[in-house]
């Protein structure tokens, strides 16, 4: 079909103003613009499903994750071109693996299976997306080791897009923070890789408190692991032969629990050395 081009003044439709090309046909009738046929160039065979309706394939899924996250500004980051690998994919439907709404937060990265038909057959995408939110965020400007202790405000507060498992100033954060792992410089934090630092650190001197009926006897140790309020530990008395087990209480002492020490003995010079000479005694046996 042959046409051509005319120019016509747009002041006759409502609401415009100026001139725009419409293309008409040979008989003068105007023809309707291309822009309404793109959307059924996807329907053809051999012709491949634009960005635009990938996106609306994953649309739902990037609703709930949304939903999830909790966050005003978002945006999913996909491992692949949609463009690419959902080519004349047709019928499809996304969904997460596993469901994200039985989670408390999301993960840095969601598993999302597309199943649909291509060329009339059965085919199935797997895409990892990367949830993000906009908006502030921490990170260690210089990095942490596993099981470095940090104040708050060694940490750095940056704005921008970061994962929506970052760690932000509406997280509940205590003055001394603790990373079980390492963390990288200049990265957002996760929020499970900082918590709040123990009460005993490995290593260093501990009280040991020793209850037997109306008894109660008292000895420093050294902590063999890094505690927190309920943990139970072993500890070392100096002298002793072998470890007392205990759990850590509120006031960040290690009380010996039944069993975590052998029968006391008042022979020892002292209440302090008690609890060594214990299980020392124990260990004779």
């Amino acid at each position: 079909m042959s046409g051509t081009t005319r120019r016509v003044s747009q002041s006759s439709i409502p609401g415009h103003r100026g001139e725009r090309a419409l293309r008409t046909n040979s008989r003068g009738g105007i023809l309707p613009p291309l822009s309404l046929f793109l959307p059924l160039l996807g329907l053809l065979p051999g012709t491949a499903v634009s960005a635009q309706t990938a996106h609306s394939i994953l649309l739902p899924v990037e609703e709930q994750l949304r939903d999830v996250a909790g966050c005003d500004s978002f945006r999913v980051e996909w491992s692949r071109a949609l463009d690419r690998e959902l080519a004349r994919l047709t019928d499809a439907r996304a969904t997460i693996d596993p469901d994200p709404t039985t989670a408390a937060r999301l993960p840095e990265r969601v598993l999302v299976r597309v199943a649909g038909k291509r060329d009339g057959r059965a085919a199935e995408w797997t895409l990892f997306g990367a949830p993000q939110c906009y908006g502030p965020f921490y990170v260690a400007p210089h990095g942490m080791t596993s099981g470095a202790v940090c104040a708050l405000s060694d940490l750095e507060l940056r704005e921008g897009w970061h994962p929506s498992a970052a760690l932000t100033p509406i997280d509940p954060l205590a003055e001394r923070l603790y990373a079980p792992r390492g963390l990288l410089a200049g990265r957002a934090i996760p929020r499970e890789s900082l918590v709040e630092a123990p009460v005993v650190r490995r290593g260093e001197p501990v009280i040991v408190v020793y209850r037997d009926g109306g008894l109660e006897l008292r000895a420093q140790a050294l902590a063999r692991k890094d505690a927190w309020i309920g943990d139970e530990i072993t500890a070392r008395v100096e002298g002793a032969a072998r470890d007392c087990r205990g759990r850590i209480n509120e006031h960040g002492e290690l009380v010996v629990v039944p069993g975590g020490i052998g029968p006391m003995s008042t022979r020892s010079g002292s209440a302090a050395a008690a609890p060594a000479a214990a299980t020392n005694r124990e260990s004779e046996r």
